[in-house]
């Protein structure tokens, strides 16, 4: 191998393992110069929020703050940062998708949905995964907890009503389930889990023994 050769060889491996040791692009974003509203304190001027993966990775004043290099830079200036709001009581299934960035553009992350089928919540995450959607988390209960006697008195008024709106009350009846012991409790903690259940909703029970 003439000399020449060798040389081209050690230039591409000095430069190869240079590339290997590269520091690899920051995957972080950095608000810079906010005002950070606090909801157990008083507002916070001028602070940085550097956001890392996904994650609050470091908080406090401008001069405190190391930015890992190459992140992404927004000057937050004259706005605020807060943590995100949830909105403890949705029934998504009541909502038209265009709903779901309304609801973050109002700064409401996070949902606790108490009455949509596992069907509606699950087309809603999906979405929200695919970046398809922009939409809020959700906690979904996807099943009601009810007496006996009260899913009784249902099907006594719907018995008095007109075929139409005693239809419409059994469907909106759909989720709910009567529960009268421990084990058939347990049951269908268990089926909603399966399902995808995050909370369950407990609307009325006739002993305090099955709570």
């Amino acid at each position: 191998m003439s000399r020449w050769a060798v040389a081209l060889c050690i230039a591409l491996a000095t430069m190869l393992d240079g590339l290997a040791h590269q520091p690899k692009p920051s995957a972080c974003t950095a608000f810079v110069h906010a005002a950070l509203v606090n909801p157990v304190g008083p507002v916070t001027r001028d602070v940085t929020v550097v956001v890392c993966g996904g994650r609050i990775d470091a908080v406090g004043g401008a001069s405190n703050v190391l930015v890992p290099s190459g992140s992404t830079i927004i000057d937050a200036s004259r706005r605020y940062l807060m943590p995100g709001l949830w909105d403890m009581h949705v029934h998504l299934d009541q909502l038209d998708e265009s709903a779901a960035p309304a609801l973050v553009a109002h700064g409401i992350t996070s949902v606790r949905d108490l009455g949509s089928a596992f069907d509606v919540v699950r087309q809603w995450r999906e979405q929200t995964a695919s970046g398809a959607m922009i939409a809020p988390r959700i906690k979904a209960a996807g099943v009601i907890f009810e007496s006996p006697r009260f899913l009784q008195l249902v099907e006594y008024l719907a018995g008095k009503m007109p075929q139409d709106q005693a239809d419409s009350l059994r469907e909106s009846m759909g989720l709910r389930k009567a529960v009268s012991d421990v084990n058939e409790i347990e049951r269908e903690v268990e089926s909603a889990k399966q399902r995808g259940a995050d909370v369950i909703k407990v609307r009325n029970v006739q002993r305090p023994d099955l709570l």
